[in-house]
């Protein structure tokens, strides 16, 4: 047990030691839990700015304009003359949609003809495109409303049943994990789950290459096996506390929702930091250059984040595709911990997942294992 408690302890205070390995594994962990949430504190875009093209100017176009005005989402800060104008205004980044009230607008309305208004957004945006999308449909709605309504009222109907046959039937929309719809919410607890993964990774990778690493215990006669778990429980605790201001520290700091059990919590992240341990025990003996496997990790960032599938429905993704992704740990911790801690699910609601990470688990620890194996013959 001596041998394998100084290999736990050399690889423990190693993290701490190797000024690099300490960057990454600490201090970084703490920095992107600052830096990423700030640009999203808004959390949902409000106001943003549209030009209203009033080609009729009627009362009734008039009271559209300040009804889209008056909405959460949007603002009109621009009413011009004509298209033209408007258009300019909108390439110049002015304005980020353009609302066009054709003439006999009014007309049309009481008239009981179909009437339209034309709305012109900034697809390239995809928030900006639901905020200005969302705002006229929601002004252009109630106007609606509220001229059917007084119809209504004018062939004898109460304001309450005028309401009624307007609306027979209300939906109640509630946003469960999510309840402000806010953008914070959304992307940064899946990009927390994968910064644990990859400071990890890289972590691991920079301490097998780090200068102060004792050569006999990388080349001592101690069991593989053994080594390989002495190495992997000095990284495990740090990393469960790291888990724990990831998952309820930092979203009560930032205002979004943690219903996470702590139990089920503990019993998801252990797998999932055990695969992530193997995993990179076995890329760390890949290249004897600390920075070569370190590099190829941080590369593969973003495209893990996207094969996660929480940007995109991973059924929609081709299946073979689909399998690859299944391969990284990010995959089954991100949908699992999104559960578990913004929706309140049980463990028993994410098995599949919590079992893939154990196959995982399975997987790469005959990788950890070669990978010790090559570590010692690359250094007799």
């Amino acid at each position: 047990m001596m041998p394998l408690l100084s290999i736990w302890k050399e690889e423990f205070l190693l993290i701490f030691k190797d000024p690099a390995t300490l960057v990454v594994m600490v201090v970084a962990v703490q920095f992107y839990s600052l830096f990423y949430p700030m640009p999203y504190g808004r959390e949902v875009i409000t106001k943003v700015p549209v030009a209203v093209v009033d080609l009729d100017r009627t009362p009734l176009s008039r009271e559209l304009t300040r009804m889209i005005d008056a909405t959460e989402e949007v603002s009109v800060t621009s009413v011009p003359r004509t298209r033209g104008e408007a258009q300019r205004l909108f390439m110049d980044r002015t304005v980020y949609g353009v609302v066009v009230i054709p003439q006999d607008f009014e007309r049309k309305v009481w008239r009981q003809d179909q009437a339209t208004v034309s709305l012109y957004a900034d697809a390239g945006y995809f928030m900006l495109n639901r905020q200005v999308s969302g705002g006229v449909r929601t002004a252009a709605g109630t106007l609606s409303a509220g001229v059917e309504i007084k119809r209504l009222q004018a062939v004898g109907q109460s304001p309450a049943e005028a309401m009624t046959t307007r609306n027979p039937l209300q939906v109640v929309s509630t946003a469960l994990g999510n309840p402000a719809g806010g953008y914070l919410a959304y992307i940064v607890p899946a990009v927390f789950t994968l910064i644990l993964q990859q400071t990890l990774l890289i972590g691991i990778i920079m301490i097998s290459g780090a200068p102060g690493r004792c050569k006999a215990s990388m080349t001592g006669r101690d069991g593989v096996v053994s080594t390989v778990l002495a190495k992997s429980m000095a990284y495990l605790p740090l990393y469960l506390v790291h888990a724990i201001y990831y998952l309820f520290v930092a979203p009560s700091f930032y205002g979004f929702r943690h219903e996470g059990d702590a139990l089920a919590v503990f019993l998801f992240v252990v797998p999932f930091f055990l695969s992530v341990i193997f995993l990179g025990l076995g890329l760390a003996s890949l290249s004897p250059d600390r920075e070569a496997p370190m590099l190829a990790v941080v590369f593969g960032s973003l495209p893990l984040l996207f094969l996660s599938g929480f940007s995109w429905p991973q059924e929609a993704f081709p299946s073979w595709l689909r399998a690859i992704s299944w391969l990284m740990p990010t995959t089954a911790a991100i949908d699992g911990l999104l559960r578990i801690n913004q929706l309140g699910a049980g463990l028993k609601y994410v098995a599949n997942n919590w079992m893939m990470l154990w196959i995982l688990v399975l997987l790469y620890f005959p990788v950890a294992c070669w990978g010790e194996l090559r570590i010692r013959r690359r250094s007799v």
